[in-house]
């Protein structure tokens, strides 16, 4: 797909999160705590930045971003010791088809791609793991909620909740990835009896239903000893054995593919793919 227009933006640590505006007598104005984000946002709205008053665009200058072009490319890089980057003042870049994220590992709030609800019918956003912080949570992704047009989800980061897919009519793909097994989100505790070293436990992931045709994930763990455990997937249920009693930790990576239905002219099956790796602390009893 041609890319028409293209904004780099190189993000620091951002100190405040949260939408913020500025009225004036005339018309709102929006404050982009960002100085990167905020640099090249006005060049995409073809303002510089000395011709901005304090660097305050207005919503209906940052609405022309991409008014004309389908495609927004954003460079999202840090500088080192950042601990989050943020995305906001894209909340106004409205008339766009595919927003593609290149970067951005310390990215925790999607909800400024929102603005393009009603527009964007493909994100694609992969991140190069340059940041703990994102790999230490998974991305909420309730942001999706009401998107009314988009098709083609792509996303690399850790996920544990799919249920916003179920809002949107139009998906045709989706594509969830991690970096690897290393990159673990932290999930909390599990108790394991001495006596017969298993656990048995549900499939902790929220699938849509985009998922339904393929009823077991495929499961592979990992214990800090290095040594290997016996698996059984059935119904989406996990039966462990065979867990070294002198393991602390288990990393769990749970990954599903499948295809569904979908109603388009370009194809009859839509495809849907998800990996997630979970580091559970294991509590002997």
């Amino acid at each position: 797909m041609k890319v028409n227009k293209i904004l780099g933006v190189g993000l620091v640590t951002v100190g405040l999160l949260g939408l913020a505006g500025i009225s004036s007598a005339d018309e709102q104005k929006v404050y982009i705590p960002n100085a990167y984000v905020r640099q090249y946002l006005l060049q995409g709205a073809g303002l510089h930045p000395d011709e901005v008053e304090n660097q305050l665009p207005t919503i209906s200058q940052l609405e022309t971003i991409t008014e004309h072009d389908e495609s927004l490319l954003l460079m999202v890089g840090h500088d080192e010791g950042a601990v989050s980057e943020s995305l906001e003042g894209l909340d106004y870049v409205k008339n766009v088809k595919t927003i593609m994220l290149n970067g951005g590992s310390g990215v925790t709030d999607f909800r400024p791609l929102r603005g393009a609800k009603d527009s964007v019918e493909v994100i694609d956003h992969y991140s190069p793991g340059s940041l703990d912080l994102a790999y230490d949570n998974a991305v909420d992704l309730s942001f999706l909620d009401g998107f009314t047009k988009l098709k083609n989800f792509h996303m690399v980061m850790n996920v544990t909740d799919l249920s916003a897919f179920d809002s949107i009519p139009t998906m045709e793909r989706i594509n969830i990835d991690n970096e690897g097994d290393d990159r673990a989100i932290t999930s909390g505790k599990i108790g394991v009896s001495r006596s017969n070293k298993a656990l048995v436990m549900a499939n902790p992931i929220i699938y849509s239903t985009h998922f339904s045709n393929q009823p077991n994930a495929q499961l592979r763990i990992k214990t800090d000893t290095g040594a290997t455990v016996s698996i059984v997937v059935r119904d989406d249920m996990f039966y462990i054995t065979d867990i070294p009693v002198d393991a602390k930790t288990l990393t769990m990576t749970i990954e599903k593919d499948t295809e569904f239905e979908i109603d388009s002219e370009d194809a009859d099956m839509g495809y849907a793919h998800h990996r997630v790796t979970c580091e559970y602390e294991i509590k002997w009893y």
